[in-house]
């Protein structure tokens, strides 16, 4: 039997996820999470086998949450789930700490599978996966232009790179936190690019911010 952690800040996904687990019957726990700071609160109090987080999530996505999870444990196995599966996304979670990495629309058996694999000490990642990560080839030399940016999504990419939250960005700009999102998911969907490090280092190579 072992303790399972669920990291996402859906709920319905969070908890029909909890009750699919649990009606496995492999896990004496499932615990849940509605963000990477409360997951690493819970890792704290609870020996964890394993952790499910999604990608993208605000305040502290799953690549920034694998990394601090896995500092705090060596041991934890962490899969990760994502609507998002660029070759980028996925390079950017095993580089964090991930052991496996599933599309958040593959079916409980896939999950299954990836569970099972990590009790082997092997990595998983979901055929789909694997399909889109080779697709989409090496890291892309030509970077998209700044200028397909308008002026208040260049400027939260900014805020972004520069280490801000989503609440933080709010309070600077003066605008709600749900505004923020819906910036930032454009940003991320112009660029092609879907993960924090991801727009830091764009910002970084593009000049919007220097080091």
């Amino acid at each position: 039997m072992a303790k399972v952690l669920i990291v996402d800040d859906q709920n319905i996904f969070r908890l029909g996820l909890k009750t699919l687990l649990e009606r496995i019957g492999d896990y004496d726990t499932v615990l849940t999470a509605s963000t990477g700071k409360e997951g690493l609160e819970l890792a704290l109090l609870h020996a964890l086998d394993v952790v499910i987080t999604d990608f993208d999530m605000p305040e502290m996505n799953g690549v920034e949450f694998a990394k601090r999870l896995r500092a705090q444990d060596e041991s934890v196995k962490i899969i990760a789930l994502s609507m998002y599966i660029q070759g980028e996304v996925v390079r950017e979670m095993f580089a964090a700490g991930a052991d496996a990495f599933l599309s958040k629309d593959s079916a409980i058996e896939e999950l299954s599978l990836a569970l099972e694999s990590l009790k082997k000490g092997d990595r998983f990642i979901s055929p789909k996966v694997t399909d889109a990560f080779l697709k989409s080839g090496p890291p892309k030399a030509d970077l998209p232009k700044p200028d397909q940016l308008s002026d208040r999504e260049r400027e939260i990419l900014q805020l972004i790179a520069e280490g801000l939250s989503n609440k933080e960005i709010a309070f600077e700009l003066e605008i709600s936190v749900k505004t923020v999102e819906a910036h930032r998911r454009q940003v991320m969907n112009k660029l092609d690019i879907h993960s924090v490090a991801g727009l830091t280092r764009y910002a970084i190579q593009t000049g919007l911010v220097t080091l």
